[in-house]
Formats: structure tokens, sequence, C-alpha cells
């Protein structure tokens, strides 16, 4: 974080667009730069004495079209945060010598319900209203499991936010990073 710092400077606080101010806090995990007319966020490993672990580059006038802080939503960019979450965990276990996981579609459908379930009724948790856990969803969908996981992110704006939080956070961290795992399905909804 040191040479970072040494090297681009101090870090934006917030991002004008339009005529409106976004505040960028981000608990030290990543820090966000203006640099040769892109916005260049840094994130840091939080538990590896904050290395470097991914760099995001968004060209500046591109950021400043969109309207607002997240983009509009539509399948094709929930598809594309679903795969991209998918490759940035593989990409991790990788970078940690474990074996990549298989993509697994019952898994999805598994995930976006519940997703989709807490979008709609507007709650955010493991267990859903009907009390259920990710086990139970998973068994009533007829998946078979010998052991199993479930990592839920809400209010970022993009898979690589979601993604470095979560590597953050260790419990889910520990979870991307469980060396018996071998299949994943990722379900987004807005």
């Amino acid at each position: 974080k040191a040479d970072v710092a040494e090297k681009l400077g101090k870090p934006i606080t917030k991002l004008l667009k339009g005529n409106v101010y976004y505040q960028i806090k981000s608990d030290g995990e990543y820090e966000m730069f203006e640099m040769d007319q892109s916005y260049v966020t840094i994130f840091y490993d939080k538990h590896e004495k904050n290395t470097v672990t991914s760099i995001q580059i968004i060209n500046a006038d591109l950021e400043k079209q969109k309207s607002g802080y997240f983009a509009a939503a539509s399948p094709e960019l929930k598809q594309g945060f679903e795969y991209q979450l998918f490759d940035l965990t593989n990409a991790a276990r990788v970078n940690h010598d474990l074996s990549v996981l298989t993509w697994d579609k019952r898994v999805k459908v598994t995930a976006q319900d519940h997703s989709k379930d807490m979008a709609v009724n507007q709650y955010f948790n493991h267990t859903n209203l009907e009390g259920e856990s990710p086990f139970d969803r998973m068994e009533d969908d007829n998946i078979k499991f010998r052991m199993a996981g479930e990592n839920l992110a809400a209010g970022q704006n993009s898979s690589i936010f979601a993604h470095e939080g979560l590597m953050n956070s260790i419990g889910h961290r520990e979870n991307k990073l469980q060396k018996d795992f071998q299949s994943l399905g990722v379900g987004v909804a807005f």
C-alpha cells in the first residue's frame, strides 16, 4: 500500500458525475486514483499485508456517461456479473495454488432463486423468509453434496468489488479458497 501511495499519490475521495458527488468509502480495502483520463482502482488484501490483488481501470469519459452509481440493470449485465465472479474466484484459487472450480448450472439456479427472493422481499440473509438455509435450498433442488458453502454480497457496483469484498471477509474468503470444493454456481439479482 505504501508503494502505491509513493507512486500514485493521494487517492480521490469523491467522484463527480453530472451535478452529484459520490463519496468513495473503502474501509482501506481499495483506493481510487484519477490518472491518464481514467479512474484506477487498486484493491488490497487485508489478510496478506495489504498486498495489491487487482486493478480496475475505467475510462473517465465512459464512467461519467453512466448516470448514477449503478449501471442500468439488464439480463446481460446480470449474466456478466455472474461469470465474472466465477472467473475472479478461480483466479484467486489459482493464486493460492488451489484447483479451479467447475460451473454448476443447478447450483446457479438455486443461488439465483435466493438472490431474486432477497431482492423482491428486501432482505439479506443466508436463511430465507421460510427459515430455509442454503443447504435446505440445495436439497430441495435435488443437489447432492458432501460439503457446501454460500457467500452473499450486496450493494457493490461490479463483480470485482463484490469479489474483493468477499476476499477481505475471513469467512467468505475461506469459502472461496476451500480446497475441497469442486464446483460453483453464482446467481445475481437486481
